[in-house]
């Protein structure tokens, strides 16, 4: 198994408008020994503007925006998907990636007329340690030191993380300098929480985390909202138009009042859904979001509502099952 550590610096923080001006990666096997390592750069695209905060936070001059010993946008991707074909297949990894990092790559791919999920398909994966640190926090507190911001919250910026844990070298806003910061924050997890760190590689596949909440009774939900927040979950049903969302029950509620409801009582009920993504796991990823009042949404959630009254129920009688055994 390989890892492909990599990591990004732009022009801003759109990633369908934004240009990537530096690309980094490292190559390793599952220990993490170096396997080989990609460094590259691109000058600025002609109708590109760069935003004055994205140049001052990487240290970019405006003079080497315009560098023209520097290959350009579209040469920059070439060599970067050339390198990363020849490594895969692996597992790809980085430090908010899922929500910044792989956005903006794609595009990349998708603009110079490459195919975009590279890092998905063709036997490859991905995952973001971002949410492992998040985890480690929660599951296993003793592994890292989570630092505090100015206002005393924990922080899970990679280059207050990498600094609290002994990574003093960390040249912060370099791609290449937080993708080593990323690797030595993934080392200490694999050596202090190896059973997190297995399960954690386990789910950057959606596969694997659909499976676990089809076949795992109880499942342990954690989100960030600023500090974790934790629930007793099993899975109860599946959006019927999106077989990625999954509807889960509360333990914490009692079962018996949502067996006992209509299809149209329960669908106010269906609030938030649990996205079986890969790699986001053990916190799982989560999008708390108001079901949309509207004749297709309201269809879709009954009919999910019909398969969700048929498991509480079921989970209802194996409840009062055990209650019974216990006495």
């Amino acid at each position: 198994m390989r890892f492909v550590f990599y990591d990004t610096e732009t022009t801003g923080t759109n990633t369908s408008f934004d240009q990537t001006l530096q690309f980094a990666a490292i190559c390793t096997d599952e220990h993490f020994n170096e396997l080989d390592r990609l460094e590259v750069r691109s000058r600025l695209l002609p109708y590109i503007v760069a935003a004055p905060g994205a140049l001052l936070t990487n240290g970019v001059s405006v003079e080497r925006l315009h560098d023209p010993s520097l290959p350009s946008h579209y040469q920059m991707v070439r060599t970067i998907q050339a390198k990363l074909r020849a490594w895969s297949p692996a597992i790809f990894i980085g430090y908010n990636s899922l929500r910044f990092d792989e956005n903006i790559f794609r595009q990349a791919l998708y603009q110079t007329l490459h195919p975009p999920y590279l890092t998905n398909t063709g036997g490859n994966s991905r995952t973001d340690p971002m949410k492992m640190v998040q985890a480690t926090s929660v599951f296993a507190p003793n592994a890292l030191v989570i630092p505090l911001s100015d206002t005393g919250a924990p922080t899970f910026k990679l280059e207050a993380v990498a600094r609290a844990n002994g990574f003093r070298e960390h040249n912060a806003h370099d791609a290449l300098g937080d993708v080593e910061a990323t690797i030595h924050l993934c080392k200490l997890i694999r050596e202090r929480a190896l059973g997190l760190w297995t399960t954690f590689i386990r789910f950057n596949r959606k596969l694997s985390v659909q499976d676990l909440l089809r076949h795992g009774p109880v499942v342990c939900l954690t989100e960030f909202y600023g500090g974790p927040y934790s629930w007793l979950v099993t899975a109860i049903g599946r959006n019927p138009e999106n077989d990625n969302e999954i509807c889960v029950l509360d333990l914490a509620e009692n079962p018996e009042g949502l067996s006992g409801m209509s299809d149209d009582e329960l669908v106010p009920s269906y609030g938030s859904t649990i996205r079986a993504g890969a790699g986001v796991c053990p916190s799982l990823d989560s999008r708390s979001s108001r079901v949309a009042n509207s004749s297709e949404s309201n269809r879709a959630n009954r009919r999910l509502a019909e398969s969700g009254k048929r498991a509480v129920k079921a989970i209802s009688e194996e409840i009062q099952g055990i209650s019974r055994s216990a006495t």
